[in-house]
């Protein structure tokens, strides 16, 4: 397997974050088959509490989770593509004081910083993903001889 992290915003659902890709290679019958996993990431606010009277404490907070968006293409020896989409809600999270529109920088800063975990998740989607990728190569394969 191989992983590469294209630090390229352009791929990324909010420019704000890093994109990442993962490339792995199963082997099969009919010849290996490289699988693509490119990853996009959609950051959720919630404004919670609430702010209060001067000289009393404001319960006012953001809380935010970032999803990934992960798209699988790969392609058969036969040269039909297979393409897949997965999401995983909430793979990273977290709270800030105060309110979420003037949080966004920090809350983006905060996610770019933890793309290590974002990219640990799309290599497990990937794995997962692998036992249905070959019964689609089956799949395949079994319309072609029958």
């Amino acid at each position: 397997m191989s992983i590469i992290l294209a630090l390229g915003l352009a791929a990324a659902l909010d420019p704000a974050f890093p994109a990442i890709e993962h490339r792995t290679r199963i082997e099969h019958p009919k010849g290996a088959i490289e699988a693509t996993y490119k990853m996009r990431v959609a950051v959720r606010h919630k404004q919670i509490g609430s702010s209060a009277k001067p000289g009393t404490p404001s319960t006012l907070a953001c809380t935010w989770r970032a999803d990934v968006h992960v798209e699988r293409s790969a392609v058969h020896g036969s040269g039909a593509s297979l393409s897949r989409q997965i999401t995983r809600d909430g793979v990273v999270e977290g709270r800030r004081a105060g309110w979420c529109n003037d949080g966004q920088s920090a809350i983006a800063a905060e996610v770019a910083r933890r793309t290590h975990e974002i990219h640990d998740q799309v290599v497990a989607l990937a794995r997962e993903d692998e036992a249905v990728l070959q019964a689609e190569l089956e799949r395949l394969d079994g319309n072609r001889q029958g």
